[in-house]
């Protein structure tokens, strides 16, 4: 959706690029008697403000509040994990709660816990290139 409303503003601003090159051809007399551009006319009266589109990048307490919504656990963990920039880190702290994961019991919330720990370790994995 987000890559739809780029291109929806891009095709105005082109189309409106181009209407403003052909009305610039055009010319007209004024009460002075200068010859003006339609185009000039047209920006002298007009004012035309195009949004400014900055794309949000959620930020790492964004992130740990998405785990921890749906994991639980400690808020403060996800935010460690997802501050890491050290694959090896990452990959010890993924261990660990693979680890803490298989000693815990499936369907008490350590278990699910420790999966959110895992995924964010995984996801943070992937995001800084860990894998390739």
């Amino acid at each position: 959706m987000k890559k739809k409303t780029i291109l929806v503003v891009v095709g105005v601003v082109v189309v409106l690029c181009i209407a403003l090159f052909a009305l610039g051809f055009a010319t007209m007399d004024t009460p002075e008697g200068k010859a003006t551009s339609t185009a000039q006319k047209a920006l002298t009266h007009t004012q035309v403000s195009i949004p400014t589109i900055t794309p949000t990048v959620p930020s790492i307490t964004d992130k740990a509040q998405n785990y921890f919504d749906e994991y639980g656990g400690k808020f403060v963990v996800y935010t460690e994990i997802l501050s890491l920039t050290d694959c090896d880190v990452l990959q010890e702290n993924f261990d660990i709660a693979s680890s803490n994961n298989a000693r815990a019991t499936p369907g008490t919330r350590e278990f699910k816990w420790t999966l959110g720990y895992m995924a964010a370790a995984d996801d943070r994995m992937t995001e800084i290139g860990c894998y390739e």
